[in-house]
């Protein structure tokens, strides 16, 4: 009888991120096509092109990418792979669309170094610029290291938009 090899972290965790993903596609070059497609998605793990993401608002005020964490986060990716999807937003304006990463900017930014092509994504939208806010700052206020200014300021911000 054949002894079954135990499958390892890196292949569990591709498996897993292949199971759960799904893959939005550019449907031709139509743009309506497109943000029917991705509407359909909210709410999902979906994989998106590196290229479609923009990195704006962050929580965090320096993402340092020339830092001993930045260079093992990027070893771990290599390594594992990205354990934890990247928080996107789907912004609408009349009939245009743009996605915005909402949280993950530092895993972003080590995919672009490593020179991913894609990357998955939780795919959001919110109707208020406090919802945004509140829940970039709930994610990263799970994570270790963020900056104590850095936190300050995010709570200051969601003051700034009505919440108490």
């Amino acid at each position: 009888m054949k002894e079954q090899q135990r499958p390892t972290l890196e292949s569990a965790v591709k498996r897993t991120m292949d199971a759960v993903a799904k893959e939005v596609m550019l449907v031709g070059t139509d743009a309506d096509d497109r943000l029917t497609v991705l509407k359909k998605h909210l709410g999902k793990v979906v994989s998106l092109k590196m290229t479609e993401i923009e990195s704006e608002e962050n929580v965090r005020k320096g993402a340092v990418t020339e830092s001993d964490d930045f260079e093992k986060l990027k070893v771990s990716i290599q390594q594992f792979g990205l354990l934890q999807p990247i928080v996107v937003e789907l912004r609408l304006h009349e009939d245009e669309f743009r996605l915005v990463c909402l949280a993950g900017h530092r895993r972003l930014a080590a995919l672009r170094a490593l020179g991913s092509e894609r990357v998955q994504c939780l795919l959001l939208a919110f109707e208020e610029k406090s919802q945004r806010t509140g829940a970039a700052l709930s994610e990263n206020l799970t994570r270790e290291q963020l900056y104590f200014l850095d936190t300050a300021e995010g709570y200051l911000q969601l003051i700034e938009q009505g919440w108490t």
